[in-house]
């Protein structure tokens, strides 16, 4: 049949060193790439990295300044006022998820401190 003739090909073609160092290689990669993107997820660093690059650079995704003349569009004035606050806002929410590791969240909060 022509199932058990494919199943034979392939089985030569893993008996094939070249083809078996490639599968290798190439399985490999796979695990490590599961790996990273397990890592991101389990550390929520999707959802963190943006707010870090912002504390990091004093600049939000909208290239407006974090400092006191910088704010963030559609927010009330006070956020305009006082970005810090907004700022420190947004850590809080943050730093209350029970869900975000504790490293993520010392991490944010030095962060926060250090861009003062």
């Amino acid at each position: 049949s022509q199932s058990s003739s494919a199943l034979a090909r392939l089985n030569k073609v893993q008996l094939v060193p070249e083809l078996t160092e490639r599968r290798g290689k190439s399985d490999m990669h796979s695990f490590f790439c599961v790996q990273c993107v397990q890592a991101v997820s389990h550390r929520k660093l999707d959802d963190v990295a943006p707010f870090e690059q912002d504390l990091a650079t004093g600049v939000s995704a909208d290239g407006l300044s974090n400092g006191p003349s910088g704010g963030v569009r559609g927010l009330p004035l006070w956020h305009f006022v006082c970005p810090r606050r907004a700022v420190f806002g947004e850590m809080r929410l943050y730093l209350k998820d029970p869900e975000l590791p504790d490293q993520v969240k010392l991490r944010l909060f030095l962060l926060f401190i250090a861009s003062d």
